[in-house]
């Protein structure tokens, strides 16, 4: 196959370390491996935070393993809410992000430029389609391969254990609705000549509206070594989350469900480790049993992973949980919310649970259950491990084996084929 030039334009990418982010960067780095030419083009931005500021003092230009890389600041005017809503009523801007505006005009500036010397296009992630419109209009107006990865995440639905046949309005809450089935969104699915999707839940619902081809690409997972120190294994219960702390993540959930364990089991932790909102952070700093460490190294991660009885990550909705599979890898069962992501990776009693999202009681009670029955917690860690290494024909997202390079390498020269 002869090389490619892909272009990538995207709302986030490396150093940021979310699930988005992994993924994007696991199929820029296999292309480039493969010989194609990479160039991304991404905000100046490290969290959610950033969109609200004119870039976060990132290196503007660089290489990542053979993956160019350049960062633009976020474009943003005085009143720059009201004045983009305006502009949203006028139509003047049809790429306003879910009209929170989220867009660069320098970096408009660089797709045009950039996208005459590509042979495709990768953009995304909804609903930043301040960032994805301007990169279908380029390729379109420049007759090339467009390839969305929208990575579309879901709420609670109101029948929570249906993978197949469900409406746009059975989806909880309703702000997902607006931000993946809007007027801009749905111009986006129709024009893309390439799908990236995670799973059925995407599948099932954009090819409704859409005859563009799909690819599935998901993230490549699997345990790494980490070096030991020279410390006897801590006695206890350890529960771990990870990820970008905020409410929609479920932490005010994971917080009011420990308090209560912790009066139960006084030798349970919970260590937090990521990124987590102020008036969290505070919270938990002041609880008994629990350690917040920021963000760690790649091996203290591992550590916590390989440490932890329990992963608790109880989202309000997840592309598909890459935190959720890499505790899965390590033989760590989860306890997630249901929401499209968990739902296609964890099955009942099997690698972990799943709870109405804010149900810490709920949560408190299964936390308990695996705490006083430690026979039981033992049969569901080895059967997590199983599940990660061998796959499952039961669960939608293991029925295709483990996410494993292998597997992403094998999707990726799928996508190659369709293009």
């Amino acid at each position: 196959m002869s090389s490619k030039r892909f272009l990538f334009v995207l709302n986030r990418y490396l150093p940021s370390q979310s699930g988005a982010e992994i993924l994007s960067s696991q199929i820029a780095e296999k292309l480039a491996e493969k010989k194609h030419s990479v160039k991304v083009l991404t905000l100046d931005v490290l969290d959610d935070s950033g969109y609200e500021k004119r870039g976060s003092g990132q290196i503007k230009g660089e290489v990542i393993r053979n993956v160019a890389v350049r960062r633009f600041p976020v474009t943003r005017f005085p009143y720059h809410q009201r004045i983009m809503a305006f502009l949203d009523r006028t139509g003047a801007f049809r790429y306003a992000s879910s009209g929170s505006g989220v867009f660069s005009l320098e970096m408009i500036r660089a797709i045009k430029d950039e996208v005459r010397q590509c042979d495709a296009v990768v953009a995304g992630v909804m609903p930043f389609t301040g960032v994805i419109y301007p990169a279908l209009k380029a390729a379109r107006e420049n007759n090339k391969k467009f390839i969305l990865l929208p990575l579309m995440h879901f709420g609670q639905v109101r029948n929570s254990f249906c993978l197949t046949d469900f409406e746009v309005d059975a989806i909880i809450p309703e702000r997902f609705s607006r931000e993946f089935f809007s007027d801009a969104a749905m111009d986006i699915y129709k024009h893309s000549n390439v799908i990236i999707t995670q799973g059925v839940y995407e599948e099932r619902f954009a090819k409704k509206m859409t005859e563009s081809v799909f690819a599935r690409v998901n993230p490549a997972v699997h345990p790494l070594p980490f070096e030991e120190k020279a410390e006897e294994k801590r006695e206890g219960f350890r529960i771990l989350t990870l990820g970008n702390h905020n409410y929609w993540k479920g932490i005010e959930t994971t917080l009011n469900a420990f308090r209560m364990v912790r009066e139960k089991a006084p030798d349970a932790e919970l260590k937090i480790i990521g990124r987590m909102e102020s008036k969290y952070a505070k919270i938990a700093e002041r609880m008994d049993g629990v350690f917040v460490l920021g963000s760690v190294s790649e091996n203290e991660k591992r550590r916590s992973l390989n440490e932890a009885d329990v992963f608790l990550l109880p989202s309000i909705a997840e592309s598909l949980g890459i935190a959720s599979l890499e505790a899965h890898s390590y033989g760590v069962p989860s306890i997630a919310a249901y929401c499209t992501g968990s739902m296609q990776i964890i099955k009942e009693k099997n690698n972990g649970f799943l709870v109405p999202f804010g149900d810490y009681l709920l949560t408190f009670k299964i936390i308990m259950t695996l705490y006083e029955n430690r026979r039981i917690l033992e049969r569901l860690k080895s059967e997590t491990k199983k599940i990660a290494m061998e796959g499952c024909n039961e669960i939608d997202g293991y029925r295709d084996g483990p996410f494993s390079s292998l597997r992403q390498e094998n999707q990726i020269d799928y996508l190659l084929e369709v293009l």
